[in-house]
């Protein structure tokens, strides 16, 4: 099946009805700054977009939807009130900083003329991530950017979907679960289980680091020139069935020699050897394979519980190409492990200090446009956890993924041990990954899950 073929399947939806407004903190909180670690600096100053979508459990049950999740909403912002600030640039213009200025979030209300049930296998595409989440106007200022834009779209046949647009230098996938438990807390009439903090300086001061220390994840690779404008990504999602998973953790076995590896390590070895092949990468270049992992736990002390902002760092898996493509998976396995175990507390750390003695050193130093690939195994995120008390989502996780290369693990809508794998890629390099038998033997592709991103 041809990329032309799948998205000429998708179904057209229009918004019927629209209205903004701002929701602001219940009692307003005393105006302040509050400093960006070097984690928050580090992530792109961009805003992550996710999609929940939700059906009528019984007749009329979704009605007042809109009252109660704003109505809670404002009570959260008194807890999480950085989300109803802006960000803007630090003294100096080296890194962040947010103003805590009780600004507010902005509320869409939608309506659209369309069904869940137009939504095959619940996958979203980029005609409905135009519609159901919002987009924020990048050509202003940072300042004048909301942290947080959050709509909700009824649907014709009683369900709703919400979307959100949240700054990633406000919070990562850890904090952006915090609050989103919190407020589904907030909405079943519970008291707020897990109260955020915000001492970022938790991470700063880690040490001086030598010249000669930057990690091999931060080294910076020679600029490749920007495709011509009228080369087109595509996004797509592949679902990997326990069934399949059990195959890909046979394959990475091998002969036992390296021993068991785990359904991370093994999938992560599967995906890069599949996309550098769909890449057509020459065999004596080097291919890197970036993942993000959640630092709280791997230094010492850990992070508190609750700790709301950014705490990441990236694992990095060099290899020749030949050795990807022509070795038993075990080999790229082992490589993904040994990153893995490597994220002692000493290297994290010694990573942030070097990183800290950067100026305007950002994630984008990985070089998408050529052989890196990144990718976040966010498959254990509760995102199906989301209930405001009208039930669980049908379907839920990130609404798009805009950067070539770029490969997120999601837990998946047909069951807690599937997984959902969202990559993107130049339209060419799907192509060939789409007519990669060894990589398709393994994943179940569905007709509505494409999207070109124009």
């Amino acid at each position: 099946m041809g990329i032309d073929e799948v998205t000429e399947s998708v179904p057209r939806m229009r918004i019927i009805s629209s209205k903004t407004s701002i929701v602001y903190l219940e009692f307003p909180a005393e105006l302040h700054v509050l400093s960006c670690s070097i984690c928050d600096n580090f992530v792109r100053p961009t805003h992550v977009r996710t999609l929940y979508l939700y059906r009528e459990t019984s007749p009329g049950a979704n009605e007042h939807v809109t009252t109660r999740l704003k109505a809670a909403l404002a009570k959260l912002l008194v807890v999480f009130y950085p989300m109803a600030g802006r960000v803007r640039r630090a003294e100096g213009n080296i890194g962040y900083e947010i103003h805590c200025n009780n600004k507010g979030v902005v509320w869409v209300d939608a309506e659209v003329d369309g069904t869940i049930d137009d939504f095959e296998n619940f996958q979203p595409n980029y005609v409905f991530n135009k519609l159901l989440v919002p987009t924020v106007d990048y050509s202003v200022s940072i300042e004048f950017q909301p942290v947080q834009i959050i709509q909700i779209t009824k649907f014709q046949c009683g369900g709703f979907a919400l979307g959100m647009a949240n700054h990633h230098t406000v919070a990562d996938g850890i904090s952006a679960h915090n609050f989103m438990a919190s407020w589904t807390e907030l909405v079943r009439g519970e008291q707020i289980s897990q109260l955020p903090n915000y001492d970022h300086h938790l991470l700063s001061s880690m040490g001086r680091a030598k010249p000669d220390t930057c990690p091999r994840e931060l080294r910076l690779r020679p600029k490749v020139m920007e495709p011509p404008p009228t080369r087109k990504m595509v996004e797509r999602l592949f679902t990997f069935t326990p069934e399949m998973l059990k195959k890909i953790k046979a394959e990475a076995l091998g002969d036992g020699s390296l021993g068991s590896f785990t359904t991370f390590e093994s999938l992560s070895a599967h995906l890069f050897r599949a996309v550098i092949r769909a890449k057509g990468c020459a065999d004596s270049e080097e291919a890197r394979f970036f993942t993000t992992m959640d630092a709280r736990k791997r230094i010492k002390p850990n992070l508190p519980e609750g700790y709301f902002g950014n705490a990441i760092i990236f694992t990095c898996m060099p290899a020749k190409v030949c050795d990807i493509l022509e070795k038993p998976l075990s080999f790229s396995a082992q490589l993904v492990r040994e990153s893995v175990v490597k994220m002692t507390d000493e290297y994290v750390k010694s990573s942030w200090a070097w990183c800290e003695a950067q100026e305007h050193l950002t994630m984008s130093s990985i070089n998408l446009m050529g052989n890196d690939i990144s990718s976040a195994g966010w498959f254990r995120m509760p995102f199906y956890d989301t209930d405001f008390g009208f039930g669980k989502p049908v379907f839920a996780g990130p609404a798009d993924n805009p950067y070539n290369g770029c490969i997120l693990m999601l837990p998946s809508h047909i069951g807690p041990k599937a997984i959902n794998v969202f990559m993107a890629l130049w339209r060419e390099d799907m192509e060939r990954l789409m007519a990669d038998s060894d990589f398709l033997v393994t994943s179940q592709v569905n007709r509505s899950n494409i999207s070109c991103a124009e």
